[in-house]
């Protein structure tokens, strides 16, 4: 499972709706620059960065910080793919199984190769079963006995891996953190929703702290980390 940061809105993009409440973008002490080609390159104001603290976290006014997206590639197990699902504020472009599956048949049988095609979670049992049935899967697409990829791919085990590109807006991305840093939350998706934090730049990672059960749950990750 990995996770890297593709794209990220500048956050004075929540600063400036904020300010069409009150008519005050005069107030704004941000560094707005626009080019020929409609580019926008800002550097946020500490005016401009505590209004958002005041008013997004402080006020809980929260649907200012869906002027803001995060977009993220990220590699994990068919698991995870489910429950992110469940998360309706995002987008979702995913690795097509019914396309990709024909990888295996190239498939070399032995674990190793067969481990880098898996999410390994570390119960020996739990990961030498799904080892054993990817391997009988690949015999079986060598042997052509599967049908169709649409067919063969209910084989697949829960721990097979899969990547896609995600985009949510902030707010999202709040819940997200808040529901998967979670101790109650899946061991991968925790992880991965820890990762999905420290991608980000530093004053995206301040605002976010500034939510006092997702700075305690990061600090129970970072905890358990070092130990």
């Amino acid at each position: 499972m990995s996770v890297s940061l593709i794209y990220c809105s500048p956050l004075w993009l929540i600063a400036n709706g904020i300010r069409y409440s009150h008519n005050n973008h005069d107030l704004s002490d941000s560094k707005v620059l626009y080019r020929d080609n409609g580019a926008i390159e800002t550097t946020l104001g500490s005016k401009d960065f505590n209004l958002i603290k005041r008013v997004g976290f402080k006020y809980k006014h929260e649907s200012v910080l869906e002027f803001a997206d995060v977009v993220y590639h990220i590699e994990c197990s068919r698991a995870v793919l489910q429950e992110l699902a469940r998360h309706r504020l995002i987008s979702l472009t995913v690795k097509s199984t019914r396309y990709t599956l024909k990888e295996l048949k190239n498939v070399e049988l032995n674990n190793e190769v067969l481990e880098d095609y898996l999410v390994i979670t570390g119960n020996k049992n739990v990961d030498e079963l799904s080892i054993m049935q990817l391997n009988d899967i690949v015999i079986n697409m060598k042997n052509n006995t599967l049908g169709s990829n649409d067919i063969a791919k209910y084989c697949l085990p829960e721990s097979f891996k899969t990547e896609l590109q995600l985009k949510t807006n902030l707010r999202e991305l709040l819940n997200i953190l808040r529901l998967r840093t979670s101790k109650d939350s899946l061991w991968e998706f925790r992880q991965i929703a820890y990762q999905m934090f420290n991608m980000l730049p530093e004053d995206y990672k301040e605002l976010i702290l500034c939510d006092e059960q997702i700075a305690k749950q990061i600090r129970e990750i970072e905890d358990e980390n070092i130990k």
